[in-house]
């Protein structure tokens, strides 16, 4: 059932749009969360230390880095709301969490939440877009200079259930080659990441915070292809909408006040990192989100964060499924999605 805004949170998010009304956290560092596969079942949120709970799966991807500030305000004790975080490589994951009533919200890449909001009938909706981009090919040499200098080469590739598969396919397609033509080897990110450095391997598609740890250790291995540049430039007008924050619909309509507060924090740590990088990024490290300050600090530019809610949301996210449905429709669950699936005050 595809459920209206309640008049609470309406108000609630209209407040928090309003100019001045978004705070950044003081950031202080936090105990690196515990990493797990499976989103762990937890007990319904309660008053912790008076504040309520939000239960939040968090991606380590490129859009990772920006819930840096985020996490380290929880942990002491200076947000709203104390925040429950899963932090998870695996977006299938971080959605069955969301299915299963174990979550609140989660990062995801926005094909998922789309394909979530269909097979839910309207009970997953996207409150915002964290990420425009924030994926890298790096080669270990100079002969990929574009999209076609792909064809007939062994690419691997980080997260098939992520953004990364739709994104590069895409691509792909425009350029008039099929996922037959590159021979694609999925893995995770971090494994792939230290392959390329050994030289084992020597083409690889990463997300930002690991293609920035593989640059750093190897002067060889550069940046082949930008896929947020490369979208830019074959799909002008249509924006690299790739990771969101998701929540449920019950979440919305039960607790109000702690979405306000979730989408008000999460935009303030999303700046945190675009303004001060040098304060976020050991934050990013300390929260499991890179690999070390260093590698935090040098993804973060690459990573394409960002946070785009309301109308500004639903701009991107259309014109970046227009190009996915065109592609393939089954990945955002057999269509478009329609306006219900916005969180729009």
């Amino acid at each position: 059932m595809r459920r209206p805004l309640t008049a609470a949170l309406c108000l609630a998010l209209t407040l928090l749009l309003l100019p001045g009304c978004v705070s950044r956290p003081d950031p202080q560092p936090t105990p690196t969360p515990t990493q797990t596969g499976t989103p762990a079942p937890s007990p319904s949120p309660t008053e912790t230390d008076g504040r309520a709970v939000v239960r939040l799966a968090v991606l380590t991807d490129a859009s990772g880095l920006g819930a840096a500030g985020l996490m380290a305000g929880s942990e002491a004790g200076e947000t709203a709301v104390r925040y429950e975080v899963t932090l998870t490589d695996d977006p299938d994951l971080a959605a069955s969490g969301l299915l299963a009533g174990t979550l609140d919200a989660a990062a995801l890449p926005t094909h998922r939440a789309a394909a979530l909001y269909h097979q839910t009938e309207g009970e997953i909706r996207l409150l915002a877009v964290t990420a425009l981009g924030g994926l890298a090919v790096l080669e270990d040499g100079g002969e990929v200079r574009t999209l076609s200098g792909l064809a007939g080469r062994t690419l691997y590739a980080a997260g098939e259930s992520s953004a990364a598969s739709v994104a590069l396919g895409c691509l792909l397609a425009r350029e008039g080659l099929s996922p037959d033509d590159v021979d694609l080897q999925w893995s995770a990110a971090d494994s792939l990441a230290d392959r390329m450095i050994a030289g084992e391997i020597d083409l690889c598609l990463l997300p930002a915070p690991d293609a920035a740890r593989v640059t750093a250790q190897s002067g060889q291995i550069r940046v082949a292809l930008d896929l947020a540049q490369l979208w830019e430039d074959t799909l002008p007008g249509s924006a690299m909408a790739v990771s969101c924050l998701a929540v449920r619909a019950d979440f919305l309509e039960e607790q109000p006040q702690e979405a306000a507060d979730l989408l008000a924090e999460y935009a303030a740590s999303v700046d945190l990192a675009l303004t001060d990088p040098e304060t976020a990024a050991p934050l990013a490290a300390e929260a499991g989100l890179a690999a070390d300050p260093e590698a935090a600090l040098a993804a973060i530019p690459d990573c394409g964060l960002t946070f785009l809610t309301g109308s500004d949301m639903r701009e991107a996210v259309q014109s970046y499924f227009e190009e996915l449905a065109a592609y393939d429709p089954s990945v955002l669950g057999g269509s478009i999605p329609d306006d219900a699936f916005y969180v729009i005050p």
